[in-house]
């Protein structure tokens, strides 16, 4: 019979710990080099917070910050709730959130269940349920060519919606 011997003890242990321990250091360096360069996360961008005004998010209900330019940016946080929010935005966890929209935006409106979602525009010409922004202005403007209001008195916004074209 064969005497046991420990893998720790045995022959060449030293060569084994050595590798054990190299492991689990490479395992750690490269563990704090991705929590320091953003955990993988390529959507937030630096200081877009959710829970900073002005930054952004995907949807209410979507705590995770997406930089406000990207297309997935659908809302822009927009006060504090305890400041009071408008009819207009979506009191999400003490935060007022409103649609993060520019000149030439598209929007699939939401409703009473689903969130508004920021679209490609060029995916949804003629789409009479998509709107786009056609232009950004200020409260007691009016929209012209037909344009849909969309106010946020609060803020004293003014979004003037269209059905996009080609």
């Amino acid at each position: 019979m064969r005497p046991s011997v420990d893998w720790l003890t045995g022959p060449d242990s030293r060569r084994r710990v050595a590798l054990v321990s190299g492991l689990v250091g490479i395992v750690a360096l490269v563990v704090v080099l991705w929590v320091l360069l953003g955990g993988g996360d390529d959507q937030a961008g630096p200081s877009s917070s959710p829970t900073e005004v002005g930054g952004c998010v995907a949807a209410p209900g979507d705590a995770t910050a997406v930089a406000c330019d990207k297309l997935s940016a659908s809302y822009r946080v927009e006060a504090e709730a305890s400041d009071g929010c408008d009819r207009a935005e979506v009191e999400q966890d003490g935060l007022c959130l409103d649609w993060n929209a520019s000149e030439g935006d598209c929007f699939l409106p939401g409703n009473r269940t689903e969130p508004a979602m920021k679209v490609d525009c060029a995916e949804h010409v003629g789409d009479p349920a998509v709107q786009r922004v056609d232009r950004v202005g200020k409260a007691g403007e009016s929209c012209a060519n037909g344009g849909l209001p969309r106010l946020n008195a609060t803020r004293g916004s003014l979004l003037c919606l269209v059905e996009p074209t080609a």
